[in-house]
């Protein structure tokens, strides 16, 4: 947003904190806050007196605490700017779930809300949420960064020891109970018995890293399996791979499966949340019945012909220009045009700070 004319801030309510984050392009010194949750008053009053030093005239909160938090302290006089939310969820986790019913009444005060699929906006209204506006954005990817890289699919396969011969399923996400790592792990124990080699590629950490681990030694998968564990630049994993995998339980546009398709790496997801947004099945990759061993197993033995893999491969890399960062930028920046009332010509740099 920043090459686009406007000041940005990054405010980081709570604290967490990643190597990824500190490098992001116009992320450059962030306000960490380190608040322990909306319960703690200090981190209230530090907020305020934030919002009053740098007075945003847009506040860009993402998912619910920052929207709730934004929309509060303009009630108390903290802020003027208009408040936007980019709402990432489609399934609630139950912590989520508790402060709910005050994000949607907070929404309702916000002047936008910003889903990031169409299928997550529909389930939405279902529900009963409402905003003054509401747009949808799709998530982009860096088509520039993210490029089919042949040297880097050699040179990473050497390393890990892969053949060229060899079926190579990798799935980037965290170690957490929705992503349910555990689903490909039977699947490859089917695929296996079924007399189809694989190799598994898990690229990530977190906290159901350690049982994941083990039942891959329970099934007799430990020595197809690689753990890579958390890694700042993906890109050469992913060029490694033959397909990319999502076995989630919940995913609204997960951003790892645009990332798959630009480096022309053909996608196999469930059928849940925006996935078909993103996969044409059939197409650029398969979409799988969501939770069943069989339909994944079958989706694989489908993409494991070297022929039909690298038709999908070429339809992934063309799939993916629908996704580019710059379309996404540059749907925000009018989204934030039209709210403050500011043509291209009108807008000044002074007018366009950008609180997020």
């Amino acid at each position: 947003m920043r090459i686009r004319g406007f000041s940005t801030t990054l405010i980081v309510h709570g604290r967490a904190w990643s190597q990824e984050m500190a490098e992001a392009k116009g992320a450059e010194d962030p306000i960490y806050c380190n608040l322990r949750g909306m319960s703690d008053p200090m981190g209230w009053l530090k907020l305020w007196f934030t919002l009053k030093k740098l007075r945003p005239d847009v506040i860009v909160g993402v998912n619910q605490t920052p929207l709730i938090v934004a929309v509060v302290l303009r009630l108390l006089g903290a802020t003027r700017a208009r408040v936007i939310s980019v709402f990432h969820t489609t399934y609630l986790l139950e912590k989520e779930m508790r402060r709910f019913f005050l994000f949607k009444w907070t929404l309702r005060l916000a002047d936008s809300i910003v889903f990031v699929s169409a299928t997550q906006k529909r389930v939405w209204q279902e529900r009963g949420l409402s905003a003054r506006r509401m747009e949808v954005i799709p998530n982009g990817v860096d088509l520039a960064g993210f490029q089919p890289d042949p040297a880097a699919r050699a040179r990473v396969r050497a390393e890990v020891g892969f053949r060229n011969d060899e079926l190579v399923l990798a799935l980037v996400a965290a170690f957490r109970p929705e992503k349910n790592h555990e689903q490909l792990l039977h699947a490859a124990r089917s695929l296996l018995d079924r007399g189809q080699p694989v190799r598994l590629l898990f690229v990530g950490d977190g906290p159901t890293r350690p049982a994941i681990e083990a039942l891959a030694a329970t099934l007799g998968l430990r020595s197809i399996v690689t753990f890579t564990g958390s890694q700042s630049d993906v890109r050469p994993w992913i060029a490694a791979s033959d397909i990319g995998v999502l076995c989630s339980h919940a995913e609204t546009f997960p951003l790892s499966a645009l990332e798959f398709i630009a480096m022309g790496v053909p996608m196999i997801m469930p059928a849940i949340g925006g996935t078909s947004e993103i996969v044409a099945d059939g197409v650029n990759g398969l979409l799988f019945e969501p939770g069943s061993n069989e339909s994944l197993t079958r989706a694989v033995l489908t993409l494991a012909d070297p022929e039909r893999r690298a038709r999908f491969a070429e339809a992934a890399t063309h799939s993916a220009t629908r996704f580019s960062v710059e379309s996404m930028a540059d749907a925000y920046r009018h989204l934030l045009e039209r709210l403050m009332n500011r043509s291209d010509s009108a807008l000044s740099a002074s007018e366009a700070s950008q609180a997020l």
